[in-house]
This record gives C-alpha cells, sequence and structure tokens, in this order.
C-alpha cells in the first residue's frame, strides 16, 4: 500500500469508465462521453483510471488500468472516491472499506448486490430490472435507465463524497 501511496498524487478520484461487456453486453455501460463530462467537471481533481489494459483512456486521466488486483486495490483503498459501474470494482471498493459512486442504471436492483456505503444511482423504468444470470444479455437499444442518470446526478453525488471524506 505504501508503495502506491508514493506513486499518487495526495488526494485524487479513482475511476474505471468501462465494464464488462462478455455476460451483460451494454446493460451496464453509462458511457464514456457522459464519464469524460464528469472528469471535465472536476478539472482541479487529478483522475487515476483503472480497468482493463485495452479500456479507452479518459483526457487528464493518470493511467492505472491492467494492474494486478492488489495494486488496483491499493489505488482504490488511497483515493479520496470513487466513480464506478456495478460490477467488481464496486465489490473492490467495498472490500477495501472506500465509499464510492457506483452507476447501476437498472439492470440490477441496488437492494440485490449494492453496499450501503457507497452512494447507488438506480433507475427503475418499466423494463427494469433486465439482467438476469440464465442466458447472456443482448444489446440494449434504448439505454433508457442509463440515460435518465445524468451527469448533473453523478457530479452531485461525487461532490457529496468529497466533502463527506
Amino acid at each position: 500500500r505504501m508503495a502506491v501511496r508514493q506513486q499518487m498524487p495526495e488526494s485524487y478520484i479513482v475511476v474505471a469508465p468501462a465494464g464488462k461487456q462478455t455476460f451483460a453486453r451494454n446493460r451496464k455501460e453509462w458511457s464514456f462521453e457522459r464519464f469524460t463530462q464528469v472528469r471535465d467537471f472536476f478539472s482541479n481533481i487529478p483522475f487515476v483510471q483503472l480497468g482493463g489494459p485495452d479500456d479507452p483512456l479518459l483526457p487528464d486521466t493518470i493511467d492505472r488500468r491492467g494492474r494486478p488486483i492488489r495494486e488496483t486495490a491499493a489505488i482504490i483503498e488511497n483515493a479520496t472516491t470513487g466513480l464506478f459501474l456495478e460490477g467488481g470494482m464496486m465489490h473492490l471498493a467495498n472490500a477495501v472499506g472506500k465509499p464510492c459512486v457506483i452507476i447501476f442504471g437498472g439492470a440490477i436492483d441496488p437492494r440485490l448486490s449494492g453496499y450501503d456505503m457507497h452512494i447507488n444511482l438506480a433507475s427503475k423504468p418499466h423494463c427494469s430490472p433486465c439482467f438476469t444470470s440464465e442466458q447472456p444479455m443482448t444489446v440494449c437499444d434504448t439505454m433508457i435507465c442509463m440515460k435518465a442518470i445524468t451527469v448533473e446526478n453523478v457530479v452531485a453525488a461525487v461532490k457529496k463524497m468529497i466533502t463527506n471524506q
């Protein structure tokens, strides 16, 4: 943990803007453009990006994609807060006790897999929840659940997390 802390800024927001699409397809994606807008809003705070080595890199972001799980956990633990999609990074943040903003959309109800320490952003359109583990998901053409979560919603949640630290 100390080695990771020495490589990072004093304070930063950790982010992983891409989800694992092999099973859920696009149903857990919020959009790279929206993540970029959030990043632009907090231009005075360093952002550190985690995720797969081939995930697109947000502009003006410290690149820590493709790191081993222990290093990734330390990066999350040392952050001021994080911004993640529902999934693995959310669980890792919980494991290291770091409250984060989690974008759920409508695929899964946060009461099923979310954690109380996080700010869980969800929407419930008529088609929600749509995720099933019984079969691979198809691409969602409307993404109305994710579109209902605005950049302003996410910025407000991140501000709240920063204020509470």
